[in-house]
């Protein structure tokens, strides 16, 4: 097994061979590349990528499963991939030259162009020289592409001369949209977009429009089933301004809209929902002192099936006006430019660390939950956060760090563990004064919670709290924490079955852990071998796994120091070797070679 390993490593480190002989130079290190910005096909057969070196030109490669050799673009970078795989489109960089010389000249860089590759045949189109944002529908029939300067109103053959007015410089402008049909390579175009999302089956296109004549400002949704009609218009309004777009996977659109002035701000928002009929006003603008409103600038999180939509909230702040009036004897004026830093001792926080943080607070937003039936549950505040989004429709996990804000100054951070219930929004304390890790399982019926050098379980049901791992024998702390202060978790691999089981990570090896008190269950034989092994997760939308499921797991051996990949089984223990897959050891070699 060691040889394979030493063999992986020669063939992502080729130069190791030669190191024998001759010094590594500079050079040749700069000329090593690593993978970037890759990217999948639904279905794994597809993997596109960017071999990126230290300096110098990017290369784009795309590699199918049923060929053994890769298209290779260069200069390309940033990849993605069409659902079925049968696309790909890269950002064309320009060469490396032209952007130094840019650079030194301190000159705006060279705009990048777009390349779209047909991955059955390696065949490579331009589609144009300066590409801004881009991104296939969900159902592979498009590619979206946008411009990187905004539109000017020339573009618009349509719009008569009266409605031709001197842009201002201080509003957005938005930039001309392309939509290319794959299958026959027709393009259509709309001006000055200046956001635009897919519907999560690709049948509808939403998008801002972001006017030089701000009255033709508003937000549009296009059929792409019935792309000769019009779009319909969900939203039109002077100056208008418009905050992410969210689609659920039931096809419910999320919007915040507002206004901007002629400086460019946008004032207080109100959420919108659509589903195909009239936009539905869900929670409206409010500008009174010391509201709660929704800004433009804002996280819009739909729940996995869409019932639930986490927004951000922000108080309204006041508005100070400006006195523009002359005092040649004002002493506050004449004092203007000289600052002082003025602070109590019952601050919560020094002064060093509020100006820190000053600018990010002031634009901060907490999170909020819309119910299906329209009502509205705050499930953040300052100092309060919610680290991960629940899909249970009951429960939430804060962690609070209110009581322990002056104590970060000489003694790290601490906080509480709180259930907020997302119906009424009552809090339960689940643990306090806590500096380690925690999870939610997917089904809200648990909390696990890292404290003490043990991992915790809380039951939501009947507020039992019970230790998990104390008799295992192993330590699941860092025991190789090497700073002033105690060691935190080595962390967590998932949840099993909705959450009645989480993976935890010893030193070096992955543990089901059942959150009622029954029997763990080592799924990996890696502190035998002094291998490290750890879950990795290739679906960012699965929640946990399913019994008897097959983990894909990475091993990083402490001996050889070589890394490679194997394979474990939910609820099976290991005690012999785990299975590990064959590399394809020319594989590799193709993709990491300088």
């Amino acid at each position: 097994m060691r040889r394979l390993v030493a063999a992986l490593v020669l063939c992502c480190f080729p130069f190791a061979i030669s190191a024998q002989q001759r010094p590594v130079t500079f050079e040749e290190l700069m000329r090593f590349r690593t993978i970037q910005h890759e990217v999948f096909s639904d279905s794994g057969q597809v993997l596109a990528f960017t071999a990126q070196p230290d300096r110098g030109e990017p290369e784009g490669v795309v590699r199918r499963a049923d060929r053994a050799v890769p298209y290779r673009l260069p200069r390309a970078s940033h990849p993605a991939l069409s659902s079925d795989g049968r696309w790909a489109a890269f950002r064309l960089n320009a060469p490396l030259e032209r952007l130094e010389r840019a650079r030194l000249a301190k000159k705006d860089a060279p705009e990048p162009g777009l390349l779209l590759v047909t991955t059955a045949t390696g065949r490579v189109d331009t589609l144009a020289r300066a590409v801004g944002r881009y991104s296939f529908s969900p159902d592979g029939r498009l590619l979206a592409y946008g411009g990187t300067k905004p539109d000017t109103l020339d573009a618009d053959p349509s719009l008569p001369d009266s409605l031709r007015p001197k842009p201002n410089k201080k509003q957005r402008t938005g930039k001309r949209l392309t939509l290319r049909m794959l299958a026959t390579g027709a393009e259509s175009s709309v001006p000055f977009v200046h956001d635009f999302a897919f519907s999560e089956d690709g049948r509808w296109l939403a998008y801002t429009v972001a006017h030089p004549d701000s009255t033709l400002d508003g937000l549009y949704a296009w059929d792409l089933e019935k792309m000769s009609a019009p779009p319909r218009a969900l939203d039109r309004r002077p100056h208008g301004a418009y905050g992410p777009l969210a689609w659920s996977k039931a096809g419910t659109l999320a919007f915040v809209a507002t206004t901007e002035s002629a400086e460019g701000e946008t004032g207080a928002g109100a959420l919108y929902t659509w589903n195909g009929e009239a936009p539905r006003l869900r929670v409206a603008a409010d500008t009174a002192r010391g509201a709660w409103h929704v800004p433009a600038k804002t996280r819009l999180e739909w729940t996995d099936r869409g019932e639930r939509l986490f927004f951000g909230m922000r108080q309204q702040q006041d508005d100070v006006p400006k006195d523009t009036a002359i005092a040649p004897l004002d002493v506050e004026a004449i004092l203007a430019g000289r600052t002082v830093d003025v602070w109590h001792g019952d601050d919560p926080r020094i002064v060093t660390h509020q100006k820190a943080r000053w600018k990010s607070e002031q634009e901060r937003s907490y999170r909020a939950v819309l119910h299906p039936d329209g009502r509205v549950t705050r499930v953040e505040a300052p100092e309060r956060l919610m680290p991960q989004l629940p899909q249970n429709g009951r429960v939430a996990l804060v962690r609070d760090e209110t009581r322990y804000r002056r104590e970060v100054t000489w003694d790290g951070s601490y906080h509480d563990l709180l259930l907020v219930n997302l119906e009424t929004g009552a809090e339960t304390a689940v643990a306090t004064r806590l500096r380690g890790s925690s999870s939610l399982s997917p089904d809200g019926a648990a909390v696990v919670y890292f404290d003490e050098g043990q991992w915790h379980a809380y039951t939501v049901r009947t507020g039992a709290r019970r230790v998990l791992t104390e008799a295992l024998g192993v330590s699941f702390a860092d025991e190789e924490n090497d700073v002033p202060a105690p060691a935190g978790a080595y962390g967590m691999g998932g949840w099993v079955d909705g959450g009645k089981a989480a993976l935890l990570y010893s030193r070096y090896d992955v543990w089901q852990v059942p959150v009622d008190g029954s029997t763990p269950l080592r799924l990996t034989d890696g502190q035998a071998r002094r291998v490290r092994f750890r879950v990795e997760q290739t679906d960012e939308e699965q929640r946990f796994f399913a019994p008897g499921e097959t983990l894909l797991l990475t091993g990083f051996d402490e001996v050889s120091r070589g890394s490679g990949f194997y394979r474990a089984r939910v609820g099976t223990a290991q005690q012999p070797p785990l299975e590990r897959p064959r590399p394809d050891v020319s594989a590799l070699t193709t993709v990491w070679a300088p």
